[in-house]
């Protein structure tokens, strides 16, 4: 009972040491890279942090979870609703290939913040908003990749089995620099004297950075 007891009491101790390490203010940089590292590089241990970080000052929002492979399924699924449905049926593991190939890539970016400033947003009656200027560095392929204008729905399912093929082959060879820049703002919510940074869209991380990728690759 006397050894318990002392285990018991070992044990609290540990737990308010860790309790008191842990600093409830996070500076906007770091807030950004765990937004960063949960919505591109798929980290779940940044996602469990956001969403300890937003249980301090939100009271029932939660920071969205959000796999590699659930995104890969989402864009194949769009991709693949554009096209006839026998085709779509045929190239679904081709198409769901391409896109995991796409999304690794985005997931190895790195990235440098190049500045934090605050702003006020009028729209939101006035309401304080850190804006945070940062730059992607991403490898894309330096050569095109031959392949004629055509409107690939009106591709058998062979013709868009090789094009898919094709395209998987060309972002592995990927080799050439580029650097893209965007913003990502953090919301101000104060409490207890404390300043908080959140983002209620952090989706749009991912999405920007498709998009600006997308137009890189020849």
């Amino acid at each position: 009972m006397k050894k318990c007891r002392v285990f018991f009491m070992l044990l609290m101790m540990l737990c308010i040491q860790q309790l008191q390490a842990q600093d409830p203010v996070l500076q906007p940089e770091k807030v950004f890279q765990l937004y960063f590292n949960a919505y591109i590089r798929y980290d779940n241990r940044s996602l469990d942090e956001l969403n300890m970080y937003g249980n301090q000052f939100l009271d029932t929002e939660s920071i969205r979870e959000q796999t590699f492979n659930s995104k890969v399924d989402h864009l194949t699924k769009i991709f693949l609703s554009t096209l006839p449905d026998k085709v779509a049926q045929a190239c679904l593991p081709d198409a769901r290939n391409y896109f995991a190939v796409l999304m690794d890539q985005l997931k190895n970016a790195n990235y440098q913040i190049k500045s934090v400033s605050d702003i006020t947003d009028k729209q939101l009656e006035g309401q304080k908003v850190t804006e945070i200027l940062y730059q992607v560095n991403l490898k894309v392929p330096s050569r095109p990749l031959d392949t004629k204008e055509r409107d690939i729905r009106r591709f058998t399912a062979g013709e868009m089995k090789k094009y898919l093929k094709d395209l998987t082959s060309h972002l592995k060879k990927a080799d050439k620099k580029v650097l893209i820049s965007d913003t990502f703002r953090l919301y101000q919510k104060y409490k207890d004297g404390n300043v908080f940074y959140w983002n209620g869209g952090p989706e749009s991380l991912s999405w920007n950075l498709e998009e600006a990728y997308l137009k890189n690759i020849k």
